[in-house]
C-alpha cells in the first residue's frame, strides 16, 4: 500500500473546487489521506552528511521560489511566473489551471509488494539497500499497481533510471483520464533516507509538452535537507505598504501582479497560500477568500472562455454542482462587477462535500494577458454573512504594472 503523508490545515480549504476535486481524486486512487506530519527518526550518520544542514534565502536559485510545505525534508522550488499552491498540503503550483507539478512524501508497506526484478541505477542509493521488500523498485511495483486503477490508464514508455538530487529514481510516464480529460503524466520516484517520495509533473495531454522542459528544469532543482522546511515566514514577505484602505491589510506578495487587501479582522494563511484569508473558526461559517491568476494557452481568451472551462471541470467533478447565476452570454440571472478597476463578471454556484453545502462566488476579470479570479467560498446559510467584506476586497485590488516594482 502507498499512502500521502504531509502537512494539512484542516479549517479552511485554500485552493479552487479544481484542485480539491484532483487532489481528492488523486487520494482516493492511491488510498492516501492526509496526515500532520511525524518528524522521522535521522538516518545513519554516512547520509546525514550528504545532505544539506540547513537552509536559507541563498538556496532558492535564481529566477525560482519555494513551493514546499512546512514540516518537508525536501525543497520544491519552482519558477516565478508560476503560481503556488500548497494549501492542501501538498507541495506544488501550476502555470495553468490545469498544468501542475507536485511533490510528497509516500508512505509505503513493503509487504504489500514484491521485490522480483530489483533495477541498478546510478546515483547514491537514499537508504535502498535495506532487506526485504522496502526497495525502491519494490515501491515502483506497488505504485504502478495503484495508479493502474486509474480509468483508460496507459503507460506511454517504459520505466526509466533517473536521479533526484544525486539520489537513484525511477521516472514513470503514462495517461489516463480524469474528469471526462485526458491527462499525460511524468512522475518520479525516489528514496531518501528510508522516505518515499514522488514528484508529479501533469497536463492534458494536448498540452503536456508545452512545460515539459520546464518541469524537467524543475526536477533538477530539487534539494533534500536532513532539517524539515520551517515555512514561509522568511520567504513569503509581504512588502510594507502604506496605501492599504483604511481598516485593511496587504497580503499579496511581489510575485503577483496585483495588490490583495483584505480587512484587518480577516485570518491570513501565509504558510499555504500567500492570497487566501479566512474567517476564525469559531465564526462557524467556513468563509474563505482567494484571489489567483491563470495564464491561458490560447490569444483571445475571455472570461466566458475561462468560466466554460470551470463549469466543465466542476460539473464533472464537484457532488451536486448547481450553478445560481452565471454573468456568461447565453445564461440568464447574471450581472456585473469589478475587481480593482477591472470589470469583471460575477459567478454564483453551490456544491456538496464532507456533508456540506458550500456556495461560491467566483468573480473573473482580465488583465494584460491574465485571467484572474476571486474566490469567495462560505457554507450556503453562512455566505451573505460576509459578503460585504469580500466586495471590499475586490473594490480595493490594486493591478501593478508586470514591467515595475511598486
Amino acid at each position: 500500500m502507498v499512502a500521502q503523508s504531509g502537512m494539512v490545515n484542516p479549517a479552511m480549504p485554500s485552493v479552487t473546487p479544481f484542485f480539491k476535486v484532483c487532489f481528492s481524486v488523486t487520494g482516493r486512487i492511491f488510498m492516501m489521506r492526509m496526515l500532520r506530519y511525524a518528524a522521522a527518526a535521522l538516518a545513519v550518520l554516512l547520509l546525514l552528511a550528504a545532505l544539506p544542514a540547513c537552509s536559507g534565502e541563498s538556496e532558492v536559485p535564481k529566477g525560482y521560489q519555494y513551493a514546499t510545505c512546512a514540516g518537508e525534508y525536501f525543497r520544491l522550488f519552482v519558477p516565478t511566473q508560476w503560481t503556488v499552491n500548497t494549501g492542501s498540503g501538498v507541495s506544488g503550483a501550476y502555470i495553468t489551471i490545469d498544468t501542475t507539478v507536485t511533490m510528497r512524501q509516500v508512505v509505503f508497506t513493503p509487504e504489500d509488494a514484491s521485490t522480483d526484478s530489483e533495477e541498478t541505477v546510478s546515483g547514491t542509493d537514499g537508504g535502498d539497500s535495506g532487506a526485504g521488500g522496502n526497495t525502491l523498485e519494490a515501491f515502483r511495483q506497488a505504485y504502478v499497481r495503484e495508479i493502474g486503477a486509474l480509468h483508460d490508464y496507459a503507460e506511454t514508455d517504459p520505466p526509466l533510471a533517473t536521479t533526484v538530487d544525486g539520489y537513484r529514481a525511477i521516472l514513470l510516464r503514462y495517461t489516463a483520464r480524469i474528469a471526462g480529460t485526458v491527462y499525460r503524466f511524468r512522475q518520479v520516484l525516489c528514496k531518501v533516507e528510508g522516505r518515499f517520495y514522488v514528484y508529479s509533473y501533469s497536463a492534458p495531454a494536448d498540452r503536456f509538452d508545452t512545460y515539459a522542459d520546464i518541469a524537467e528544469e524543475i526536477q533538477e532543482e530539487i534539494r533534500f535537507y536532513h532539517t524539515p522546511y520551517e515555512g514561509s515566514a522568511a520567504t513569503r514577505k509581504i512588502p510594507e505598504d502604506g496605501n492599504a484602505p483604511e481598516g485593511m491589510k496587504l497580503v499579496s506578495t511581489d510575485a503577483v501582479a496585483f495588490r490583495f487587501y483584505v480587512p484587518l479582522a480577516w485570518e491570513t494563511d501565509m504558510e499555504n497560500s500567500a492570497n487566501l484569508v479566512y474567517v476564525t473558526e469559531a465564526d462557524g461559517s467556513r468563509s474563505n477568500v482567494t484571489m489567483i491568476g491563470y495564464m491561458p494557452e490560447d490569444e483571445g481568451f475571455s472570461i466566458d472562455d475561462y468560466w466554460e472551462m470551470c463549469r466543465m471541470q466542476y460539473e464533472d467533478a464537484l457532488p451536486s454542482f448547481t450553478v445560481l447565476s452565471a454573468d456568461a452570454e447565453g445564461e440568464p440571472g447574471g450581472e456585473a462587477g469589478k475587481i480593482g478597476d477591472r470589470q469583471a463578471k460575477l459567478y454564483t454556484y453551490t456544491y456538496r462535500m464532507g456533508g456540506y453545502t458550500y456556495k461560491v462566488r467566483q468573480a473573473v476579470c482580465t488583465y494584460s494577458t491574465m485571467v484572474y479570479t476571486v474566490t469567495y467560498t462560505a457554507l450556503e446559510p453562512h455566505f451573505d454573512s460576509h459578503l460585504a467584506d469580500v466586495d471590499a476586497m475586490q473594490a480595493a485590488v490594486v493591478f501593478r504594472s508586470p514591467f515595475k516594482k511598486g
